[in-house]
């Protein structure tokens, strides 16, 4: 008759140390598998609100008005203004739907620029200010570093800033496209070209 025959000791100690190692490495592609996805996540999300960012500028780029206003200090600023040394690396007149709580028609003022490191796009509550009129600041993109325009005009030329004053037919044009480089901190710079509606500024 044969005997039953246990495990020994060291089959024992070899069978737990197996185990204990297989467990690990579950462990650590568990661990490394739900890492990604929170990489994954984030960076998703960080897409989507980059996309918005430019949805959000290339809407209003699309709605720009022909219509100047007259700055705090009562002069004559054209339909679209954009010159290194603003607030707002660019700011122009839109048609579309005015905010609840902002006068006139279906007009309005807006601006995009950089401030400590946030891309924010400004709203004037009116076309032609007064002294003491200020916009409304919207947070719009947080991380930019840096807010590069381009403007192409009639003749297929850019231009770093609008007017370019070169001469005067240019200067009552309207530009053709904008492109907009934003230098976003964990991206490096994102390049995209608006079309704008092809007619003379007044």
């Amino acid at each position: 008759m044969m005997k039953e025959r246990g495990f020994t000791l060291l089959e024992m100690v070899v069978a737990i140390a197996i185990f204990a190692i297989l467990s690990s490495m579950v462990s650590v592609v568990y661990i490394s598998s739900v890492q990604n996805q929170d990489k994954a996540k984030v960076a998703l999300q960080r897409l989507g609100e980059v996309q918005l960012a430019f949805v959000v500028i290339g809407r209003s780029l699309e709605q720009i008005s022909n219509r100047g206003i007259r700055d705090n200090y009562g002069d004559l600023q054209p339909a679209i203004v954009s010159q290194s040394g603003l607030d707002s690396a660019i700011e122009f007149t839109q048609t579309g739907r005015v905010p609840l709580g902002f006068p006139g028609a279906n007009l309005s003022r807006v601006g995009f620029g950089i401030k400590e490191e946030n891309l924010y796009r400004y709203l004037w509550p009116v076309l032609d200010r007064a002294q003491d009129t200020t916009p409304v600041e919207s947070l719009l993109l947080e991380g930019v570093k840096g807010m590069e325009l381009r403007y192409l005009d009639a003749k297929a030329v850019w231009h770093n800033d609008w007017p370019p004053g070169l001469d005067d037919e240019l200067a009552k044009s309207f530009p053709r496209a904008v492109e907009l480089t934003l230098e976003i901190i964990d991206w490096g710079k994102v390049s995209r070209i608006f079309l704008l509606p092809e007619y003379e500024a007044s």
